[in-house]
């Protein structure tokens, strides 16, 4: 966290199947996530915060079924949360902004169904799940 990084994930991170924390963020990373991320089946936090990360976030990520937390945001990410991330049981933070990140035409569109949202402006919001405590 904030070592200063830079430059793709390698690859070879990919082949960390037991991995159960990848926190890479605050870091100069860049470049796209690898579809690869869901071959990570033990993975239940992923921090790729305050990066230069672009692209869309790739599908695979929903393969993911232990993961509790991924904090994406402050990033160039583009396109869509893919669907297969459980929303109801991942804490999932995304930019969301109309131009330059993941698409969204307006705060409610962009934080959709099961999403929390914090709306700084006309085109910037924050979208934001966290499910509920299991004692409650």
């Amino acid at each position: 966290d904030n070592s200063q990084f830079g430059g793709p994930i390698p690859e070879s991170f990919y082949n960390l199947t037991s991995l159960e924390v990848m926190n890479l963020g605050q870091n100069n990373f860049n470049g796209t996530l690898s579809s690869r991320i869901g071959q990570l089946q033990n993975l239940n936090k992923l921090v790729l915060k305050d990066n230069r990360f672009t692209g869309t976030i790739p599908e695979s990520i929903g393969n993911l079924t232990d993961l509790g937390v991924a904090w994406l945001y402050w990033n160039k990410f583009n396109g869509t949360v893919p669907e297969g991330l459980d929303h109801t049981k991942t804490n999932v933070q995304v930019d969301c902004k109309e131009k330059g990140s993941i698409e969204c035409e307006s705060c409610a569109a962009c934080c959709n169904w099961k999403w929390e949202c914090e709306c700084t402006g006309d085109s910037d919001c924050s979208a934001n799940y966290s499910p509920p405590p299991d004692n409650v």
